[in-house]
């Protein structure tokens, strides 16, 4: 990609950073890089004058059936369902490319609040749940992906050493991510 495209991107990425919530993460997902960028397909929402909007990057991956995006991305002045329209596009894209399937990637801790597990630790995971929205979206993220009707698949991490190995997994994933 050329640089001035890069530089339009990197200009809608700090923007879309700069809304409260919004982090680099890095661990779990790519991070705004030029060089990550200059190895992914980029799909770009452009308005009528031809400025860019917002973009999505797809990622290399491991089987040719199944497509994964990265940085769905969005600036803070264009219309409100741009995100939807770059996600709808690229499927359109993928299917005429052969793909079967997209990944939609992560949404964590989907699934807690229905949970019948009562030990502290799932208290404590529905408790980051409902009230973690100001260190990660949690539901916001599941309802924008819960519009496309996914198929969820559970994803775990494990630990042992129970409380105590929960908490140093926990701040080792945080720490990974970012957040420390």
């Amino acid at each position: 990609h050329d640089h001035a495209l890069l530089e339009q991107l990197c200009t809608i990425s700090d923007d879309w950073l700069s809304r409260p919530g919004r982090t680099e993460r890095g661990f779990v997902m790519g991070n705004f890089n030029y060089d990550y960028l200059q190895r992914c397909a980029v799909m770009v929402a452009r308005d009528d004058a031809g400025v860019i909007r917002g973009f999505l990057n797809q990622v290399p991956t491991f089987t040719i059936v199944e497509a994964n995006y990265d940085m769905l991305r969005s600036a803070t002045t264009a219309p409100s369902n741009t995100n939807d329209y770059l996600l709808m596009s690229f499927i359109e894209q993928i299917s005429a490319d052969g793909y079967e399937r997209i990944n939609l990637g992560l949404s964590p801790l989907v699934g807690i609040e229905e949970a019948d597990n009562t030990s502290l630790i799932s208290t404590a995971m529905r408790l980051i749940y409902r009230g973690g929205e100001r260190f990660y979206s949690f539901q916001g993220l599941r309802k924008f992906k819960a519009k496309y009707r996914p198929e969820w698949s559970d994803r775990y991490i494990v630990y042992k050493n129970g409380v105590p190995g929960f908490t140093r997994t926990v701040r080792a994933l945080v720490r990974a991510m970012g957040r420390l």
